[in-house]
């Protein structure tokens, strides 16, 4: 469990996704263990549309943004971030807009995924596909003159997904975004072994917290078995900033006042270490 609350400080450079997600879209992302990859048709900026280059002329703009939007997909992911004008490092659980915008306004909550596990989870499906994970820059200007569409829409794609994906309108910049890209992918991909942990948003249900502990401690679900209680951390917010606090305790209550079987769900607990008394 790395949620920063117990003197661990968070680095640039600890491979941690953080994926904001709605509740209902989380109890899928669990249940399933995968994470949908998105369609351009439905991203949030309208300039990801423009291909800000030169045209050769014709019908290639065209063809190539419908290849995009038939074979491109995306999961959009923040990250660990340093304060501007000093080194300070923060956790991608600190964007308040950000609880607001993708995780219904703090009802849903942030996955944290590692993303060499998430990688390697992945390496069958993916070593034969193109696909890129990198940050996004941000820049006032997109355009570029040296750029130039041509009639091989996926080679044009190839040979420019930096200047096309991983470029954004500086207005953006406070997202810290880093982007997974790729072409003719599934439309899921597996997060299985790859949670770090999932911090809930401080207005996240008591009724969708009893359908999260469900997920987890009842056989027929991907995620049974797969998650613990110190997996799991709560939104807090102080001084305009926002952390992640250990919420074991909180879960595991609500294990143990839960109508469903959880005897095989303790037992599995009681392997990975929990003392008696905290199952009891």
């Amino acid at each position: 469990m790395s949620t920063y609350n117990n003197g661990q400080i968070p680095r640039i450079d600890d491979g941690f996704l953080y994926h904001f997600t709605t509740a209902d879209s989380l109890m899928k992302i669990v249940e399933n263990m995968t994470l949908k990859l998105s369609s351009f048709t439905f991203l949030n900026d309208l300039n990801e549309d423009e291909l800000s280059c030169e045209s050769s002329g014709g019908m290639d703009a065209i063809h190539i943004r419908n290849f995009i939007r038939q074979n491109c997909r995306l999961i959009c992911f923040t990250q660990n971030f340093e304060s501007e004008g000093n080194s300070s490092c923060h956790t991608g659980c600190n964007h308040p807009r950000m609880w607001d915008q993708y995780a219904d306004n703090s009802k849903g909550a942030c996955i944290v995924i590692n993303e060499k596990e998430f990688l390697k989870r992945n390496h069958k499906i993916l070593e034969s596909k193109f696909y890129k994970i990198d940050n996004v820059r941000y820049s006032l200007s997109l355009y570029n003159k040296d750029i130039k569409t041509q009639e091989d829409e996926k080679m044009f794609i190839m040979e420019n997904y930096d200047h096309l994906f991983f470029k954004k309108y500086i207005d953006w910049g406070q997202e810290h975004e880093r982007r997974f890209f790729g072409i003719d992918l599934p439309d899921f991909l597996s997060i299985k072994g790859c949670i770090e942990f999932i911090c809930l948003g401080r207005r996240f249900s008591n009724e969708n917290l009893l359908k999260l502990v469900h997920l987890i401690v009842m056989p027929g679900h991907e995620s049974y078995l797969q998650l613990t209680p110190h997996d799991f951390a709560i939104q807090f917010n102080s001084n305009g900033s926002v952390k992640p606090h250990d919420w074991a305790g909180r879960i595991l209550e609500t294990v143990k006042q839960s109508n469903s079987d959880t005897s095989k769900y303790l037992k599995y607990l009681k392997e990975n270490g929990y003392a008696i008394s905290d199952l009891c």
